[in-house]
C-alpha cells in the first residue's frame, strides 16, 4: 500500500509531481491489485507518470480499455436524463460519477462508473421519476416500494437499452449515519459542467466534499474499500481556498454533517499520509494508522462499532444518535420483510 499512498499523494498536493525512477514495476503490480479494488488504477497510473515504461503501461491496459467503455455509456444515460428533468423544468444536480471526477481530476474518465446520480428535492422527487419513466426509463424488478423511496431516498431506473442505471435521490445517506438536514441546499451550490451541447448541473466542490465523506463512513461501517472515496475528501478540499474550507466546514455544521466530514477528512489524511486540510488536531480517530489503511483499502480489520461511531460522527450525539439507530432498525426490518427488494452495493463505482 505503501506505493500506492505515496503515488496518489502527488493529486493531493501537486498533480505536477512526478517521479517515474521511484516507483519500481513489480512494486506497481503488487499494488495494482488495491488499486483497482478501490477504484483508483487509472490515477495510479497517471501518478506514476506518462513516460513510465512500457511493461507499467501494459500492466494498465485493462482498466484503461474498461473505463472507456463504462463511461461513456454513463455519460449518455446522464445526458437523457439530464434532458429529460430539464424539459419538464425539475430542478436537479448530478453527483459521483463522471461529471465530479471533471471536477476533481480534469476528465470523465478517472474511475470506473456503473450508474450515474440524480438529486432532487423531496418535493419533486415523484415529478422526477414521472419524467424519467416517460423518457423511456423504468424501474427494475425487485427496486421499488417503501424501502428504497422512503428508507433509502431513492428510484433505481434503467435507462433505455441499457444495463446502466440511474439512481434518482432526494436523500444522501443511508439510516444508521448522519443525513444531511436540508437537502435542497445542495441543489443552491451546483457548477455546470460541459457534456456535448448540454451544460450539465453538477454538485460543487463543498457538496462533492461532504458527499465523498458521508460515502466513506457508509463503507466503512460496511467494512468495503473505499479509498476512491477517502481520495476524493482530500482532493477536493485541496482545490479550495482557506476560506472555501472554512465555509465547507461552516456548511457541514449548517447540515449536521461536521462529525462525518471531520471523521473522513482525519482518515483519509491518516492513510495518504498528509495534513488533516481541517487544520491540525482537528479530530482524534479512534484506530491507527494502520488499522486505518487496512479498514480503508480492504475493509478488512477489526471493524469499529456501529453504535460508538454513530456517537462520534453525530454533532449532536443525545439527539441524533437515538434517531438514527431507530431508523437504521426500521430500515433493516422494511428490507426483510420484503424479500424480492434489490438491495444495492455501498462499494458501487463512484
Amino acid at each position: 500500500m505503501d506505493v500506492l499512498c505515496a503515488s496518489l499523494r502527488k493529486l493531493i498536493l501537486s498533480p505536477a509531481l512526478t517521479d517515474e525512477s521511484s516507483v519500481n514495476v513489480r512494486d506497481i503490480a503488487d499494488a495494482l491489485p488495491v488499486a483497482r479494488t478501490n477504484k483508483l488504477a487509472i490515477l495510479f497510473k497517471r501518478s506514476i507518470g506518462s513516460e513510465a515504461a512500457l511493461e507499467v503501461q501494459k500492466l494498465f491496459a485493462e482498466d484503461l480499455q474498461k473505463i472507456a467503455f463504462l463511461n461513456s455509456k454513463i455519460l449518455q444515460i446522464i445526458q437523457a436524463a439530464n434532458r429529460a428533468l430539464h424539459d419538464a423544468g425539475i430542478r436537479h444536480a448530478f453527483y459521483k460519477g463522471p461529471l465530479q471526477q471533471k471536477i476533481l481530476y480534469g476528465d470523465y474518465y478517472a474511475k470506473p462508473c456503473l450508474d450515474a446520480d440524480i438529486l432532487v428535492s423531496p418535493k419533486d422527487f415523484k415529478a422526477a421519476r414521472g419524467a424519467l419513466l416517460d423518457a423511456g426509463f423504468r424501474i427494475p424488478d425487485g427496486y421499488s416500494g417503501l424501502w428504497w423511496t422512503f428508507f433509502l431516498g431513492e428510484q433505481p431506473l434503467l435507462a433505455p437499452g441499457q444495463l446502466y442505471s440511474v439512481d434518482l435521490h432526494h436523500r444522501l445517506q443511508q439510516p444508521g449515519s448522519p443525513a444531511p438536514r436540508h437537502i435542497i441546499e445542495f441543489l443552491d451550490d451546483v457548477t455546470p459542467v460541459p457534456l456535448g451541447s448540454q451544460s450539465v448541473p453538477t454538485i460543487g466542490l463543498r457538496g462533492i466534499a461532504m458527499v465523498a465523506a458521508m460515502n466513506l463512513v457508509k463503507a466503512v461501517y460496511h467494512r468495503e474499500p473505499t479509498g476512491g472515496h477517502a481520495l476524493d475528501v482530500l482532493v477536493a478540499m485541496s482545490k479550495m481556498t482557506a476560506d472555501g474550507i472554512e465555509e465547507t466546514q461552516a456548511q457541514a455544521r449548517v447540515q449536521g454533517l461536521a462529525g462525518t466530514l471531520s471523521f473522513a477528512a482525519e482518515l483519509a489524511a491518516e492513510v495518504f499520509g498528509v495534513s488533516n486540510p481541517l487544520g491540525r488536531d482537528a479530530y482524534k480517530l479512534p484506530l491507527d494508522v494502520a488499522r486505518a489503511r487496512q479498514l480503508i483499502f480492504a475493509g478488512e480489520g477489526q471493524p469499529l462499532q456501529r453504535r460508538k461511531l454513530l456517537v462520534h460522527l453525530c454533532d449532536r450525539p443525545l439527539i441524533d444518535a437515538p434517531i438514527e439507530a431507530i431508523r437504521w432498525i426500521m430500515s433493516e426490518a422494511a428490507l426483510h420483510s420484503s424479500p424480492l427488494t434489490g438491495k444495492p452495493s455501498n462499494s458501487k463505482a463512484a
